[in-house]
């Protein structure tokens, strides 16, 4: 019986959940219909002699990031480098602000095959930076002088890494109910753990995938794994040593060999800055985006963890360790280069999850990192 409730309660989501995308594709037709005409209007600008430009800036508006104006008004938004280079007062590409000018052409260059022709030039307004910058996953609350103070994370406390202990514990679904290959919401599945587990009915689980295998890049020691959170399930039936479960929720499909861990609930977690004594020193072993640079906002993953003293909001330097250089008096070494600052989110035992919260350059796997300098 309660399966059949909870079978009709998705049920009347789902109906509701269309309903509300219907109406709002309807709602969407009708605001793209209005821009279209009112574009047509606001679009300025002309092209001067042998194709090049003679509007050549934008004034950036609340929400903008260079990949959005680079599909406005380049050939792809895979252009945004352009813009950056040709803007030599923006630091970070994670970083620009409402009323920023930017260079959208130099001044005479002709244009590349499918750039518009068309540049919006749009009133420079007067706003504040922001005190918060938000991503898909994490806000980053920053004080009147521009320090962060806390950071708000919004996805489950592993932030997409387990340790290998973590691992060596995991369940697994062994088999489908009906022998498809690949199943979803409300799906029967068979999991290699039972009542010889401790596990009881009505026990939840999430559903994960191993995306890649991470190595220390200078000691290749096996570090951990970066994973994919696939969904949950919830503990049906027993055996001594396997279980039926139903599918409770699916982000994306879930497949035979997938694995288990116990539920942890998507909260958002809020960590202020915690300042600390203790120092140590390591290296950013991996990112979660898996691209070979990195930068401000980013979540990487780094080696030190609660055993060397890490914890939850402690802050991080990445620097460049200082040249050895000779004069005629000696030899001598240059100061460390500071190039940015990691924020602590999830310490493990031996690893940790910490998000960029400031970059002069972009970032690779193996960049030095070091706690207890960053104040």
């Amino acid at each position: 019986m309660n399966r059949i409730r909870r079978m009709s309660e998705r049920r009347a989501k789902m109906l509701r959940r269309w309903a509300s995308l219907i109406g709002l594709f309807i709602l969407a037709g009708m605001v793209m219909a209005q821009q279209g005409s009112d574009s047509s209007q606001q679009l300025a600008g002309s092209e001067g002699s042998q194709g090049t430009k003679s509007k050549l800036v934008y004034v950036v508006q609340p929400g903008d990031t260079l990949w959005d104006i680079a599909g406005r008004f380049l050939a792809s938004s895979y252009y945004w480098p352009k813009i950056w280079e040709r803007n030599s007062f923006i630091i970070d590409p994670h970083w620009i602000y409402p009323g920023d000018v930017l260079s959208l052409y130099p001044e005479g260059e002709k244009l590349s095959s499918g750039e518009q022709e068309e540049i919006e030039v749009v009133p420079q307004i007067e706003e504040p930076a922001p005190v918060v910058e938000e991503t898909q996953e994490v806000a980053v609350v920053t004080g009147e002088e521009g320090e962060v103070i806390k950071v708000v994370y919004k996805e489950t406390p592993s932030l997409g890494w387990i340790e290998p202990g973590e691992m060596e514990k995991a369940g697994e679904i062994i088999r489908t109910y009906d022998g498809r290959t690949m199943v979803g919401e409300m799906d029967i599945v068979y999991v290699n753990i039972g009542s010889a587990q401790g596990i009881k009915i009505g026990d939840r689980f999430s559903i994960f995938r191993i995306d890649q295998e991470i190595r220390h890049p200078i000691t290749k020691q096996m570090l951990g794994y970066k994973i994919i959170n696939l969904g949950e399930l919830e503990i049906s039936k027993l055996s001594s040593d396997a279980s039926e479960a139903e599918i409770i929720n699916s982000y994306q499909e879930i497949k035979v060999g997938d694995y288990l861990r116990p539920y942890i609930p998507p909260l958002s977690a809020e960590v202020p800055v915690v300042k600390t004594q203790k120092k140590a020193e390591g290296y950013i072993v991996a990112n979660k985006r898996n691209t070979p640079s990195f930068a401000r906002n980013d979540i990487v993953y780094i080696d030190l963890g609660k055993a060397d003293g890490v914890e939850a909001g402690n802050k991080l330097e990445v620097y460049i360790p200082g040249e050895v250089v000779k004069d005629k008096t000696g030899t001598k070494h240059l100061p460390d280069k500071i190039i940015g600052k990691l924020l602590v989110l999830d310490p493990k035992e031996r690893t940790s999850v910490a998000l960029v919260i400031e970059s002069l350059k972009e970032f690779k796997i193996g960049e030095r990192i070091r706690l207890g300098e960053a104040e």
